[in-house]
């Protein structure tokens, strides 16, 4: 309910501003036609970067007025530009609220890597609805990856404090993400280090924490994250590694599962070595700790 009373009045906004804008440049371009007191050119640019670029675009398209024209041509588009890239990702978000998600920008970056791949690069993706997913598996994530899930804000302060400190001391961080970024890199983002990634998969982790519930961001994770070298989901690594399906996990599965996470492609569900048995076992451990998991939607 709190994500579509947000997006209602995000788009209300932009539509008053785009109405208010068009009007104003239209007003602007008859003013100039009839040699009439015009509108100051900051109070029309100022309608165009508070979102009424738009309206003020289409208001413009026949303005020919030569000591506005130029700077018009200029700044309204950019300002639409502006506007268009974080809209665009809020209606992304919120049209993903429910239902299944085809293909992540993950899914096609690695694709595109392993496009001269000698072997071909098959796909293995199986979308199933958050029940029937084993309640063991999220359980299982949540004490690998994020015990905090549940309560926290889509930020672990702790997680934050440690990468700049291992920043600083000029350490290659691996890990540490809360499932709600790591959710937001997978679905939007390629996955590759740099700031820009950063930026954004901070941006969507914002919008999919206003915008969805626990449950879904939990349901989406457990579908679109990698679990192997070209396996994404639960549903296809179980039906992969165990021949049954995601419903059906163990315990003893799904803490394997979630060992393997932060590095699929370098740890084996399969053939597990030391380390995997020994962080499995830990995860066994953890899960009791954290009681009753409730992620009911809102």
């Amino acid at each position: 309910m709190k994500g579509i009373i947000v997006f209602s009045v995000i788009m209300a906004y932009l539509l008053l501003m785009n109405v208010l804008a068009y009007v104003r440049f239209k007003q602007d371009k008859y003013r100039a036609q009839h040699n009439l007191h015009r509108t100051p050119e900051r109070r029309l640019m100022k309608y165009a970067w508070l979102g009424g670029a738009l309206g003020a675009l289409v208001a413009m398209r026949r303005f020919r007025h030569k000591t506005q024209h130029a700077r018009f041509c200029i700044g309204v588009p950019l300002a639409l530009l502006v506007w268009l890239i974080p809209t665009a990702g809020i209606s992304a978000v919120f049209c993903l609220r429910s239902g299944a998600v085809p293909v992540t920008c993950f899914m096609i970056h690695r694709s595109w890597e392993n496009r001269h791949s000698p072997t071909p690069y098959v796909r293995h993706y199986s979308w199933v609805d958050y029940n029937a997913i084993s309640p063991n598996l999220t359980r299982a994530v949540m004490a690998s990856e994020d015990n905090l899930f549940a309560t926290h804000n889509g930020f672990s302060n702790r997680g934050i404090q440690q990468a700049w400190s291992e920043y600083r001391a000029g350490k290659v961080r691996h890990g540490g993400s809360t499932i709600s970024q790591q959710t937001a890199k997978n679905l939007f983002t390629t996955g590759r280090r740099t700031w820009w990634r950063k930026a954004r998969e901070t941006w969507y982790t914002v919008l999919i924490e206003t915008f969805w519930s626990k449950q879904r961001i939990m349901e989406v994770y457990l579908n679109v994250i990698e679990m192997g070298n070209g396996i994404y989901g639960a549903e296809a690594a179980s039906q992969t590694y165990f021949r049954h399906s995601a419903k059906r996990l163990s315990k003893s599965e799904s803490a394997l599962i979630a060992v393997c996470l932060p590095n699929p492609r370098k740890y084996s569900v399969t053939h597990p070595g030391p380390y995997v048995r020994k962080r499995q076992q830990q995860i066994l451990n953890l899960m009791p700790k954290l009681g009753k998991i409730d992620l009911a939607d809102d």
